[in-house]
């Protein structure tokens, strides 16, 4: 039986190719190795995928192993598996080694060994460090101690995003947001984040990482604006992988399949802009079911093309419809994975704190239709009804006797109970 993480030796092809020192780094390591497999491959195109492996050094460059799939066959593959783009073996290849592993999942790789690396230095540095403090006197040592410990307790402080934990400390209190944007931005090498919301039945101690804000009250419910920008993390140039995958559309072809996604919803397109690339849409929170399509199938899309949201705007208009808008970057790889807090999947998860029932529209009766229900119900009681006139527009005249004996006439508009 057939392996579910293994890709048959039928429906991959193997090519060895030597890339000179020159094509190792950014676009022209992408651009040689597709200009060689158009030559060697039969149909070598964009509907294929690679990937390679590095064999060997000589004088001339690398040696290195290249596997071309179709990205068709290898969507197959990965429609059978419980955690897709975590990568194949290869059949009756020698060295054990997966191929084909999506982008997400190496920076995922790359991020914790990076983060072993760090708490194996610090915890060298950290050991050759208390040697020395064990040297010195009992006082220092404790008086060291005690501004070692205040010193990690702000940094964790600092490390915990505001954007992280937001929509659980709302929901935790029943509140909803009327109003939300947020969005990621670098500034003199520096990433920052920025949320603005208006809340309805959330307090400012009701916040992680929030404090002071003014509070007004609307029929006895909390009501209150904020605004937070947070520095995240500097520009490190070390932690930015260049792709080496070339599976990414056109965005003409993306911008399509988004727009797709939106209409067969039933959502309401009402504007587009680029760069960087903005789409704005209405949607009925009568179909909430429909909402929660678009957002995840437009998470997926956007993850399974390496892009990524920069931007986000939600808000509930005073009908039963509720506005959404996002930006979207066309390299992912430009945004540390490590810094992103907010997504598409996160939206729809919260999406009733967005929600407020009492804007949703409900059927009212007229003016006009209230008097003649009010005339007609009254007049039942009181008087006998001896005849109407109906009408093609569902109006009607009705006639009856007084009990002093006279003739009165009540127009009315056409319902069941008539």
């Amino acid at each position: 039986m057939q392996k579910s993480n293994v890709i048959k030796k039928t429906d991959f092809e193997k090519y060895e190719l030597v890339i000179p020192f020159i094509s190792l780094t950014g676009k022209k390591y992408n651009h040689f190795i597709c200009s060689e497999l158009e030559k060697r491959h039969p149909c070598f195109s964009d509907e294929f995928a690679f990937d390679s492996f590095v064999k060997k050094v000589t004088r001339k460059g690398l040696t290195e192993e290249v596997y071309v799939m179709n990205k068709y066959k290898l969507a197959e593959y990965e429609s059978r598996r419980t955690f897709p783009g975590l990568g194949f073996y290869l059949e009756n290849l020698k060295h054990r080694r997966r191929f084909f592993v999506e982008r997400k999942w190496k920076l995922t790789f790359w991020t914790f060994f990076f983060c072993l690396c760090l708490g194996l230095s610090g915890a060298i540095a950290g050991k050759i460090k208390g040697q020395k403090i064990a040297e010195k006197t009992e006082n220092d040592s404790l008086i060291s101690l005690s501004d070692s410990s205040e010193g990690e307790i702000k940094e964790k402080e600092m490390l915990t995003p505001f954007s992280k934990t937001f929509f659980s400390d709302v929901n935790q209190v029943d509140g909803k947001i009327s109003r939300y944007e947020w969005r990621l931005e670098e500034k003199k090498g520096n990433w920052f984040e920025t949320v603005t919301a208006s809340l309805k039945g959330v307090f400012p101690e009701n916040l992680s990482g929030y404090s002071g804000g003014a509070v007004s009250y609307s029929n006895g419910l909390p009501v209150m604006e904020i605004s937070v920008v947070e520095k995240i993390g500097g520009h490190d140039s070390e932690n930015q992988i260049v792709s080496i995958n070339n599976d990414k559309m056109p965005n003409a072809d993306f911008n399509q399949l988004l727009r797709k996604i939106i209409s067969e919803n039933e959502a309401v397109l009402l504007n587009e802009k680029a760069p960087p690339y903005h789409i704005e849409f209405l949607c009925s929170t009568q179909k909430e079911n429909l909402i929660h399509r678009i957002l995840n199938e437009s998470a997926l899309l956007i993850s399974k093309d390496f892009r990524m949201i920069s931007s986000v705007k939600i808000q509930q208009t005073e009908e039963d419809k509720i506005l959404i808008g996002f930006s979207i970057e066309e390299d992912s790889s430009l945004f540390p994975a490590d810094m992103v807090y907010i997504n598409l999947n996160s939206i729809s998860e919260y999406l009733k704190l967005f929600i407020e029932e009492s804007k949703k529209t409900v059927p009212l009766q007229t003016k006009q239709e209230k008097e003649n229900e009010f005339s007609y119900k009254e007049q039942k009681e009181k008087d006998k009804k001896i005849g109407e006139i109906r009408r093609p527009d569902n109006t009607a005249s009705l006639f009856f006797k007084t009990e002093e004996g006279k003739i009165k006439t009540v127009n009315a508009i056409l319902k069941e109970d008539l």
